[in-house]
């Protein structure tokens, strides 16, 4: 779903921006959806589609640019191979 609905640079924005609200210490990590849906207009459903992508693929040691590469690409080469079969 990630590769069908967003840009490689629209997710890299959102895993910065969720690094930077986790950061910010403004909100447990688990009630971000609603940040993720004012910041970017998005629905329910696409916020926490791409909350639970940030929190399984985060590294305090990656990027959230090399995350969010990682996570898109994984995303595109599924959806590849969907078209293949």
């Amino acid at each position: 779903m990630i590769a069908d609905r967003f840009e490689q640079d629209e997710l890299r924005g959102m895993f910065a921006y969720l690094d930077a609200l986790r950061e910010s210490g403004v909100t447990n990590m688990f009630g971000a959806s609603p940040y993720l849906v004012e910041e970017y207009d998005l629905s329910q459903r696409e916020a926490k589609v791409i909350l639970v992508c940030w929190m399984q693929s985060f590294d305090r040691n990656a990027s959230a640019d090399v995350r969010a590469e990682k996570v898109w690409r994984t995303s595109y080469e599924a959806r590849a191979e969907r078209g293949a079969q």
